[in-house]
């Protein structure tokens, strides 16, 4: 057939290993061909190519991940050959099958799809393409050879590794939903081998890649982290990166990325306290966060006016709320920054919600760094658009509106201070909002809040 060539035996995984695999008939050979035909023959050679792979538990999402990227802009699936052992199972005779008797379909398809898997990487490295390998990067020691074996035959190729991720209570509910849905049961074995594997995948494989993006899809995806490896050895990499100044273009102020959000318990106004109906300074009680007292405490806080949550009763509006924490009986909004320095609970703002009738209802804070918490609730923000002092100076002109900047991210993209504007006050503002930042050199930056889709 026309991709015999690369069903040499031999050592793997430049060749393939018989030991493992078996030999086709020639029928199942042509028909094999077929999908690598459709696999790989849509797309260009490409002068830097990079081949991506997925990593992370069956059930976290990572096809409904990869198509919101898409949709944004930040991953063009279009142009690129998608390497899926799942959808090469779907696609053999055999499968239904397998699931209308009951049997693991998954199990019984799985060498054939990585066979099918191992041509068309093959066929897609050999034309120079632009390759996603859509899989979970379980078996660490076969992809670590993978990886090795890329670098020597084909040097002109990035690698990079996309970590999708959910808590395990979600992932099994994701994958209970796909059962019923598909009558295709997963042994609990493999879950628990699936939930296992990424974290020694990463351990791994990072230092053979050339980037890794870790994305959090509990609610709608999320990146948590970008980095890009250096693999040159030398220790100079190390000191030049204390040594750079400038923001790299997927940081603050070039980009905003989610900002992790807290729901506050069991809230008020302080006692003899009025919302100010055009905005002011206000004093809230709420339980400290954290610990085990519940002690109470006391934040004096600047507040927006009170303004109406936008969002209409659609399934895109229901995972923006999710996203945001806003409950369906919130339908006014109003955003702080701390009054003083002495805060810490509101030290990075946050918002307050409010029922139909103008009672407090809800409240979450803007969180700050760290690296052992688990947030479910997020802000997203579109790319920023540049204004002058002139384009803002009604709201320049409102001194008491604007807070400090305290996370480290904006304060080292040179963030001074920063005040949310609402949609009727800038004509780009629309919908759920936008945060306004002045920078250091005068200029400001306005990130629209961006609602995430279904």
């Amino acid at each position: 057939g026309a991709f015999n060539e690369f069903r040499a035996g031999g050592k793997p995984p430049s060749k393939r290993d018989y030991n493992y695999h078996c030999h086709y008939n020639e029928a199942r050979q042509a028909w094999q061909d077929e999908i690598v035909r459709l696999t790989v023959t849509r797309h260009n050679a490409q002068p830097r190519p990079w081949i991506v792979f997925t990593c992370g538990p069956m059930g976290c999402g990572k096809g409904y991940t990869f198509q919101k990227l898409s949709e944004w802009g930040y991953f063009p699936i279009e142009n690129i050959v998608r390497i899926d052992p799942d959808f090469f199972k779907s696609l053999m005779p055999e499968w239904q099958g397998f699931v209308d008797h009951g049997m693991d379909a998954g199990t019984m398809t799985h060498r054939e799809s990585t066979y099918i898997q191992e041509l068309c990487q093959e066929a897609a490295l050999r034309r120079q393409q632009n390759i996603w390998v859509d899989g979970s990067l379980r078996d660490v020691v076969w992809f670590k050879q993978v990886f090795e074996d890329i670098r020597r035959r084909h040097p002109v190729y990035r690698i990079g590794i996309i970590h999708v991720h959910a808590s395990e209570p979600v992932v099994r509910a994701r994958i209970a939903e796909r059962a019923r849905r598909t009558n295709r049961n997963v042994p609990e074995r493999l879950i628990l081998e699936s939930l296992a594997a990424p974290a020694r995948s990463l351990f791994e494989l990072t230092s053979l890649c050339d980037w890794v993006a870790r994305i959090d899809n509990e609610v709608s995806p999320t990146l948590t982290s970008f980095n890009q490896v250096d693999r040159s050895g030398h220790w100079s990499a190390m000191s030049s990166r204390w040594a750079r100044t400038e923001p790299a273009p997927y940081e603050f102020p070039h980009r905003l990325a989610p900002v992790a959000l807290q729901p506050i318990e069991e809230l008020s106004l302080a006692e003899g306290e009025a919302f100010p109906p055009n905005g002011g300074v206000i004093k809230l009680v709420h339980r400290e966060i954290g610990r085990g007292s519940g002690k109470e405490l006391i934040s004096e806080l600047k507040v927006t006016p009170r303004r109406l949550i936008h969002l209409s009763m659609s399934v895109t509006s229901d995972i923006a709320r999710k996203s945001l924490r806003i409950d369906e009986d919130s339908t006014l909004v109003a955003y702080v920054v701390p009054a003083g320095d002495a805060d810490k609970t509101f030290q990075h703002g946050g918002a307050l919600y409010f029922d139909r009738s103008e009672k407090l209802y809800a409240a979450v804070r803007i969180a700050g760094q760290c690296s052992t918490c688990h947030f479910r609730y997020f802000m997203h923000f579109n790319t920023p658009v540049n204004k002058t002092a002139e384009e803002v100076s009604a709201i320049l002109r409102d001194e008491w509106r604007w807070g400090p900047v305290s996370l480290p991210e904006m304060r080292n993209g040179g963030a001074i201070r920063t005040t949310f504007v609402g949609r009727e006050e800038l004509p780009d503002v629309a919908g759920l909002g936008a945060y306004l930042f002045e920078l250091r050199d005068g200029s400001f930056k306005l990130f629209t809040l961006r609602v995430p889709t279904s």
